[in-house]
C-alpha cells in the first residue's frame, strides 16, 4: 500500500495534540514533509533509485502526493515532521527533543 502526505499529516496530528488542525496548518506540515524527504535523500539516496521522474524533486508536495520511498520508512517521515512541530513550539526543549527526534528518525532509516 502506498502512503500519501495526507497520511503523514494524520499520523502527526494526534501526538502533537492538534487533531483539529488549528495549531499547525497543513501547508506548514507539508513543508516539514518536503524537508524530511530532502533530508532522507541526502542521507539515503539509495532509497530513491528509479524515482527521478517523480514529484520528489519539485519539492512542491500536496496532501495527495505519494511518498517516493518504501512504506517501511513512513514512520521515519512522521517522526521527522512531528519533531519539527515540537521544536517550533518549545524553545526550551529544542536541544533534547531535536536530538531525540532526529535519532529516532535516523534509526528508522537504517
Amino acid at each position: 500500500m502506498t502512503k500519501t502526505v495526507q497520511q503523514v499529516i494524520d499520523a502527526v496530528r494526534k501526538p502533537i495534540n492538534d487533531e483539529d488542525g488549528t495549531r499547525v496548518p497543513d501547508p506548514e506540515l507539508i513543508g516539514y514533509y518536503d524537508s524530511a524527504i530532502a533530508q532522507i535523500y541526502r542521507d539515503r539516496p539509495d532509497l530513491f533509485i528509479g524515482k527521478f521522474g517523480s514529484a520528489l524533486f519539485s519539492m512542491d508536495s500536496t496532501a495527495a502526493t505519494v511518498l517516493p520511498i518504501a512504506d517501511r520508512y513512513f514512520q521515519a517521515v512522521v517522526d521527522y515532521v512531528m519533531t519539527r512541530c515540537e521544536i517550533k513550539d518549545d524553545e526550551f526543549a529544542v536541544n533534547s527533543r531535536a536530538t531525540l527526534g532526529t535519532k529516532l528518525a535516523e534509526g528508522l532509516l537504517r
